[in-house]
């Protein structure tokens, strides 16, 4: 074997060890972006209740704390440097019965099908479960999150995962590609509130892992993503 195949061999595993400096954006070797690969993973509800909480909406109409999925994607990313392009946004969230709550059930089909619109959004479902009072909850979400989360880090789907939520159940996931896979990068992103400290995602101590970076978005990058159209509206059902 020559020397130039040894080379073109080994260029996929070199292009994996690269890190682009800051300020090289679209930087390409041979043809190949080498940027990094950044899929964001929302959990919809804890993100939608964490902005209503965060930036005092409790009693606004109930749109307020909507977001646009894409939209808060591009975001996480163009705060990060330009070492890293979107690859992906994946949502989950709970689907209300449209038996027991059909305006509610109706509304969470639609906002569903317009996030689906756009190439780079997936969205994950589960049904919501009722209890004998009658109030909903959500049901394997976070696990739905937690699995993609270590299946896409395995499959190399990508080079940096943002979760955003405030779950700490999903944490065991992270934990598990920063001990699996050193070449991944997690991070997480969280609402800042107009007052009041937050406490990100931690690792448990003693797995020797760094604490993974934390985004934290004020009122003004919330005002940036947010979606205030009416889906349960009868204007809405016409979209």
């Amino acid at each position: 074997m020559d020397r130039s195949s040894k080379v073109s061999l080994n260029l996929p595993r070199l292009l994996g060890r690269l890190r682009v400096r800051p300020g090289m954006a679209g930087f390409s070797i041979f043809g190949v972006d080498v940027r990094r690969r950044v899929v964001v993973f929302i959990d919809y509800q804890n993100v939608y209740m964490g902005a209503r909480s965060a930036f005092d909406l409790a009693r606004a109409p109930s749109t307020n704390g909507q977001i646009n999925p894409l939209a808060l994607g591009q975001l996480l990313v163009e705060r990060s440097g330009s070492d890293r392009f979107l690859a992906g946004v994946r949502v989950y969230r709970g689907l209300p019965s449209l038996s027991r709550n059909p305006i509610g059930g109706r509304a969470a089909m639609l906002q569903k099908q317009a996030w689906q619109r756009e190439p780079l959004v997936e969205v994950t479902t589960r049904p919501l479960a009722y209890r004998h009072d009658g109030s909903a909850i959500e049901k394997g979400i976070d696990v739905a999150l937690a699995v993609d989360v270590v299946a896409m880090a395995m499959a190399d789907e990508f080079d940096i995962g943002i979760v955003f939520s405030a779950d700490s159940d999903v944490l065991p996931a992270l934990e598990v590609v920063g001990r699996r896979t050193l070449e991944k990068r997690m991070e997480t992103a969280l609402w800042k509130p107009n007052g009041g400290r937050l406490t990100p995602l931690r690792f448990s101590q003693g797995l020797g892992l760094s604490q993974p970076w934390c985004h934290f978005l004020d009122r003004s990058c919330y005002e940036l993503v947010a979606d205030e159209f009416n889906y349960a509206s009868q204007k809405s059902r016409r979209r």
